[in-house]
């Protein structure tokens, strides 16, 4: 049994991390020792710790980026297959629509605002989907209650008025 060079007790070989670049292929300290000296490290100097944290991030921050944003997409599909019930790869050729479903408006997946990014359209009675729309419309058509006849009132609500102030 191996003995921890921190505490000098003797303990058993899982007790002790992997450390290829040492001859026996474990590290010298116990695990327990080794955690307590970790936090001791950041405890007793908590702004190297910060400094350590902001170095990684401006030093990996692009590639967490891109990770990120690859990553979004596909728990976006997973989490829409799963809310209703259909496959990846539907959600994903639905995805494929580059255009509002009413206004036409161009919609792009991961935009910063909101509203330009896809809304999967459905129907809430039925979960079933009905097509892709920017979140202007979707907003329209969940404001009004899924309900045609609230929609034709704001049609001609707007007629009467057109063109007066």
């Amino acid at each position: 049994m191996p003995r921890c060079s921190k505490c000098k007790t003797k303990k058993d070989l899982s007790e002790f991390y992997k450390n290829r670049t040492q001859s026996k292929g474990y590290s010298s300290r116990c695990k327990e020792c080794s955690k307590a000296d970790q936090r001791n490290l950041y405890k007793d100097n908590p702004e190297r710790r910060k400094t350590r944290a902001k170095a990684w991030k401006l030093r990996y921050a692009e590639d967490l980026k891109v990770k990120r944003r690859a990553n979004r997409k596909a728990i976006y599909m997973s989490e829409s297959a799963r809310k209703y019930s259909t496959t990846v790869e539907a959600i994903k050729e639905l995805l494929e629509i580059t255009n509002c479903q009413i206004c036409d408006a161009e919609i792009i997946f991961g935009h910063q605002k909101s509203h330009y990014r896809p809304n999967i359209d459905h129907c809430h009675k039925t979960q079933k989907i009905r097509g892709v729309l920017c979140g202007h419309c979707n907003n329209l058509l969940g404001r009004a209650k899924d309900s045609v006849s609230i929609l034709e009132q704001a049609a001609e609500y707007l007629r009467k008025f057109n063109g007066s102030s």
